[in-house]
């Protein structure tokens, strides 16, 4: 009779334990989908890709002179030569010629020649210095505006485009096969493209006195990017 009780007594001991846990699953299942149904789905949002405006970008050169180069966009621009109101000039390596007031578009630039400014001027600058090129160099003597021309395996074509005065001091600019030299003072040197140099040796007054014309360019490049 007592072993009885006791398995009695186990038997709803086993079947409360079950009753208790079978609440708490039932509970957690409840709050689970309670959870998930509360949870709202979540919205991606695109946004529009904001439409491309080309950029229209343009400069103006002013007073540019014969053999100088500047950059635009990544591009470079050359003066060449002007004779006969033609300006000859080189968009990388595309070469064009323009009069003044025309317009040329190459590789989705715009080249505009509007303006050429001529200053005249007395002058007696004389310039003594070496052209060193071809494993062989030339002493020469050239006044501002002359030049001298050189053929062995290739053609230079030399000449002192200005000689003044920078900071105080004497100065001569040289162009050679339409690349321009920095200013130089006495005793200063200029390594070329073409593989030659220039060293000057003295700058001097001569008693010589000659009119000479220079000329600058005023050039506006644009594009669209």
């Amino acid at each position: 009779m007592q072993k009885k009780i006791i398995v009695n007594i186990g038997i709803l001991l086993v079947l409360v334990l079950v009753s208790a846990c079978s609440e708490e699953v039932i509970r957690a299942n409840v709050v689970k989908e309670i959870s998930t149904e509360s949870r709202a789905p979540q919205e991606i949002r695109h946004e529009p890709a904001k439409p491309y405006v080309p950029k229209k970008i343009i400069k103006n050169f002013a007073d540019l002179g014969l053999g100088e180069e500047v950059m635009f966009t990544g591009k470079n621009l050359h003066i060449l030569s002007y004779s006969n109101n033609v300006l000859e000039m080189q968009l990388d390596s595309q070469r064009f010629m323009l009069k003044q007031g025309e317009k040329i578009s190459i590789n989705s630039t715009n080249i505009t020649f509007k303006e050429v400014k001529s200053y005249s001027k007395d002058s007696a600058g004389l310039v003594k210095f070496i052209f060193g090129f071809e494993n062989s160099f030339r002493k020469l003597n050239l006044y501002e505006k002359e030049g001298k021309t050189f053929s062995e395996k290739r053609t230079y074509d030399i000449s002192v485009d200005f000689v003044g005065k920078k900071d105080g001091e004497s100065v001569a600019v040289f162009i050679v096969n339409n690349q321009r030299s920095s200013p130089l003072k006495e005793k200063d040197d200029f390594y070329f493209k073409e593989g030659c140099y220039i060293l000057v040796q003295d700058i001097l007054h001569d008693s010589r006195m000659r009119s000479v014309q220079t000329d600058f360019f005023e050039i506006t490049a644009e594009t669209i990017q």
